[in-house]
């Protein structure tokens, strides 16, 4: 029997966090992301982070970044 660990943002946007802020956790990345997510100006960041890495603006507003398309 396995334990699946499920997180609250997509596994791409957890990636490209822990690309950008090397060496963190899974769960540091995550409360980054969640930092970012408060505020318009924090969303607007972590999309311009997302597209540096090439992310599409449909993938960016679908994980939740509403402010920053």
């Amino acid at each position: 029997m396995s334990v699946r660990v499920t997180y609250k943002h997509p596994n791409w946007l957890i990636n490209i966090v822990i690309e950008d802020n090397k060496p963190i956790s899974r769960k540091d990345a995550e409360d980054y992301i969640d930092m970012y997510m408060l505020t318009e100006g924090g969303q607007l960041q972590l999309a311009e982070l997302c597209r540096r890495f090439g992310v599409s603006d449909e993938k960016i507003l679908a994980a939740g970044m509403i402010w920053a398309v």
